[in-house]
């Protein structure tokens, strides 16, 4: 496992040596910095004080998530009685423990590695960017310094890292400018029931950047602290020599397409128990064959990126070294069914297809909004509040909803695609920003507590073959080895 070399490396920090770097580590310093303050707090460096760091830290990921939820749902629109609140709040609170009990995540919560602390600082610049970017008379330059801290700092702990605290945020940013416009529905069939057709992904990506160039100077302004970012990066990578530090032989950046397949069986293989159900809601409501045949994926669509997805998987498939060499990891395993046989690469693409669709359907189904409660005078019981016209609120949700699943795609793309290596921890950045999108506040208790179980499950099953199924290399005889993610 890489965790030797971490904990080995921050030792060294905790010990006053900042100028000894192992060579095998290819990530920037920031989990050692974090390790060597809190020893100068405490006194305390040893192995089981650094994982309790991360323990910690997923605690505040839950903490973080939650206040992401309540930003993104937590409107007045959509809160409109005591009860309505109570169990919203109770579904954003489910949702951030769920979160933290994401299986990949909470393995590397009980060791030493970089994945938490990242996340965390991606959290909250996110957060951030997200509950004040676009609201440019809080834009004060005080404001724009501590985006570029933060974002600064997130490279500090993985270098893919600027992808989503750079090219994630500035891409919010143009999605909330179109969101915001006064733009009429064209294109948009907006319904609270359905998710989108490519019509609606192509419309948007169409006028994203058209509708934010009629504001070029907030735009500009907004953006600011993510070109800086993105500018320190490039500095890091010419003053570097390269992306990774260290071992930079294995750790070649490519084109890797595949790994935008891949993901999305891994999307549905944890959370189906809510995104099945969000995908396909439609059946269990009270309408018509030709409804829920419209709102299925039409044939040609399938056949079109099958095809696609047949020409990537022959062409740029990538199996690294390091995969086939590993049989601690779990991805060895698949690897090596997805070898069995010539073909079977190719037969997983149409699953590959089909999960992806159900994905993007349970990430852009609007939310079917909750009606004002009126008084026997006819006013509303929250009458202090503006209520907004419900086609347009769900128009405005629409746009959002599909400019955010939009730059998520792009964003992801980028930061997977680049990779040779295929890792469960380089889609865990993906699988938060992709789970967030599933509006909690529509997630049935049922759905929630079948996500809560089959969590457990999963943690329970690798948790014992980690501490109890251990073996040996012949090789190396006497030095136990784990199965981890």
């Amino acid at each position: 496992m890489d965790e030797i070399f971490h904990i080995r490396q921050a030792q060294v920090y905790c010990a006053g040596d900042f100028q000894t770097w192992d060579p095998m580590i290819t990530t920037p310093p920031g989990l050692y910095i974090i390790s060597y303050i809190l020893y100068k707090l405490t006194g305390s460096c040893d192995i089981d004080f650094l994982r309790l760091a991360n323990v910690g830290t997923i605690c505040l990921i839950a903490v973080q998530v939650y206040g992401m939820l309540q930003n993104l749902e937590g409107t007045p629109e959509y809160s409109n009685t005591t009860t309505t609140k109570i169990d919203g709040r109770w579904n954003w609170a489910h949702t951030a423990i769920n979160v933290a009990l994401f299986p990949p995540l909470f393995f590397f919560s009980g060791l030493y590695y970089t994945d938490l602390q990242s996340l965390l600082i991606v959290l909250s610049m996110v957060h951030l960017s997200m509950k004040y970017g676009t609201r440019h008379s809080q834009q004060h330059p005080v404001f724009l310094l501590i985006q570029i801290v933060i974002g600064f700092l997130a490279l500090w702990f993985r270098q893919t890292n600027v992808f989503w605290v750079a090219i994630f945020p500035a891409g919010l940013t143009l999605a909330d400018f179109y969101k915001t416009s006064h733009t009429e529905p064209t294109l948009l069939e907006v319904s609270v029931d359905s998710g989108f057709s490519i019509d609606d992904y192509l419309h948007v990506a169409y006028m994203m950047p058209w509708t934010a160039l009629t504001k070029v100077g907030p735009l500009i302004l907004s953006l600011i602290p993510y070109g800086v970012i993105s500018s320190a990066f490039g500095a890091f990578i010419l003053w570097n020599g390269g992306v990774v530090l260290g071992d930079k032989s294995n750790h070649v950046a490519t084109i890797h397409s595949p790994q935008m397949l891949y993901l999305w069986p891994f999307l549905l293989f944890f959370s189906f128990p809510v995104a099945v159900p969000s995908a396909l809601g439609m059946l269990h409501r009270n309408v018509g064959i030709s409804t829920i045949t419209s709102r299925l994926p039409r044939l040609w669509l399938l056949g079109g990126f099958t095809g696609l997805g047949l020409l990537s998987v022959h062409y740029n498939t990538i199996v690294h070294p390091f995969t086939l060499a590993d049989n601690r990891h779990y991805m060895f395993y698949v690897f090596r069914i997805l070898r069995m046989h010539g073909l079977m690469k190719y037969l997983a693409t149409p699953v590959y297809v089909i999960c992806a669709w159900v994905s993007l359907q349970a990430m852009t189904t609007t939310r079917r909004p909750r009606q004002v409660r009126r008084t026997a005078s006819g006013r509303s019981s929250h009458s202090e509040k503006k209520e907004v016209p419900m086609d347009r609120l769900n128009f405005i949700e629409a746009k959002g909803r599909i400019g955010f699943a939009i730059v998520w795609l792009a964003t992801t793309a980028l930061s997977l695609i680049t990779a040779p290596l295929v890792e469960p921890r380089y889609f865990i950045i993906p699988w938060v920003f992709w789970r967030l999108s599933l509006p909690a506040t529509q997630q049935s208790s049922r759905s929630l507590w079948a996500e809560t179980v089959w969590y457990v499950m999963i943690n329970g099953v690798t948790g014992y073959m980690f501490l109890y199924r251990p073996f040996e290399w012949l090789q190396e005889p006497g030095s136990k080895q784990r199965f981890i993610w």
